[in-house]
């Protein structure tokens, strides 16, 4: 079975995990459950570990891989082994499905998510999912007045199935030449906006507007696509420190005001907005840890219980802000291998790729609890992070590899 085959089968599986098992639930890591996550990760890369030593490297990959050994060296020396196993789980598979060339079939995510829709409305009508499929099924998040919320997954929260819906309408955007692509679109964004998921709106509409833009200004090498995706993140996080800009938004529509500030009847102030944001509260408090130890950084030390207590989590929600934390100046290494993945889009003129990479990149500063490797979520981006899918002669020359 050749590694594409093997990526494929492994998303499936993930997919049944995040459809079927309540996972979210504290779980030790001598469980079952432990290793009913783990163990295909870890089976996928022992089987595919020669993709890393075979010379179809590129500057995106050999930074990361750069990276990667850095913080294994760092991790070892000062006996850090949460940070090194993160690092093997995290960037190991990234690794390999950029060396493999690997390009995920966008019709299987299309029948997974509309398997996810039945098996959403059959577990709703059972009792087991409650969020429903239609808004005001809801019997959770009544506080904030989000009764209109869905989900595609009982087991997992709301903004799941809308990063889910979203990675759903962009490869259909770009991939989908058929009849059935409104279909897709229109029903992809309907799970999107009902999630109530402030962040994959966003990422949406920074993608549509990357995608007029390149209709109107031709994609290819220009030093505006490379810089774009900073601009795009540098104005996003300076959004969310403007609360003031959200709280020109005056109306009585309950579910306006719901979704941009969990409120009924909105808010009355930027403090609250802010604390109902919560990700510039984390970024914060990650960016305070940097700055004490700015060098090689704090490791997973720095997550302790009284971080957790003043930020009411984990700060795993802002994976890239905890990556500039634990590993100091060394983080600099993986930001440029974000930025190199632009410049390698922008090259390829690939603008899947391209809006793929946005997707992650947000993703990291907004809802980094997705993005570990039993996630269907982020294996869902790592199966297009190659871009858009080879022609049929690339698929057997690499099959052909595989076999040799």
């Amino acid at each position: 079975m050749n590694i594409q085959r093997q990526f494929e089968f492994l998303l499936i599986y993930f997919w049944i995990i995040a459809s079927f098992v309540d996972y979210a639930n504290e779980y030790s890591k001598s469980g079952l459950k432990y290793y009913i996550l783990v163990a295909p990760i870890v089976l996928f890369i022992a089987i595919n570990n020669k993709q890393l030593y075979r010379s179809r490297y590129n500057s995106s990959s050999i930074i990361l891989l750069v990276y990667f050994v850095c913080i294994c060296s760092l991790s070892l020396a000062r006996h850090d082994m949460p940070t090194l196993y993160s690092a093997i789980a995290f960037c190991i598979p990234i690794i390999i499905m950029l060396n493999s060339q690997i390009h995920l079939n966008f019709k299987l995510c299309n029948i997974l998510f509309l398997l996810s829709i039945c098996i959403s409305v059959i577990y709703y009508y059972l009792g087991w999912n409650p969020y429903g499929y239609f808004p005001g099924q809801s019997t959770l998040e009544s506080y904030q007045g989000l009764t209109w919320r869905i989900s595609l997954f009982s087991y997992n929260t709301p903004p799941y199935s809308g990063a889910f819906a979203l990675m759903i309408f962009i490869v259909n955007y770009f991939l989908n030449h058929g009849k059935s692509k409104i279909f897709f679109l229109v029903l992809s964004l309907y799970y999107l906006i009902f999630s109530g998921s402030r962040t994959a709106l966003i990422i949406l509409l920074v993608v549509m507007f990357f995608i007029i833009v390149s209709k109107k200004i031709e994609f290819r090498n220009r030093f505006f696509y490379k810089i774009f995706p900073i601009v795009a993140i540098v104005v996003f996080v300076l959004t969310l420190y403007a609360p003031n800009i959200f709280m020109q938004i005056k109306t009585n529509n309950v579910f306006v005001n719901t979704f941009i500030f969990r409120s009924e009847e909105g808010l009355d102030s930027s403090d609250e907005l802010s604390e109902s944001i919560n990700r510039t509260i984390i970024w914060e408090r990650h960016m305070d840890q940097f700055f004490i130890h700015p060098m090689i950084g704090s490791g997973s030390s720095f997550e302790n219980e009284e971080l957790s207590a003043s930020l009411g989590s984990t700060g795993s929600e802002s994976l890239l802000t905890r990556i500039i934390a634990r590993d100091g100046s060394l983080s600099l290494l993986f930001l440029s291998f974000l930025l190199l993945m632009f410049v390698k889009a922008v090259a390829l003129k690939d603008r899947l790729m391209y809006s793929v990479n946005i997707v992650f990149c947000i993703l990291l500063l907004t809802y980094g609890s997705f993005l570990n490797t039993y996630s269907f979520v982020f294996l869902l981006i790592l199966g297009f992070i190659n871009g858009g899918q080879m022609n049929a002669v690339q698929l057997q020359a690499e099959s052909a590899i595989e076999e040799s």
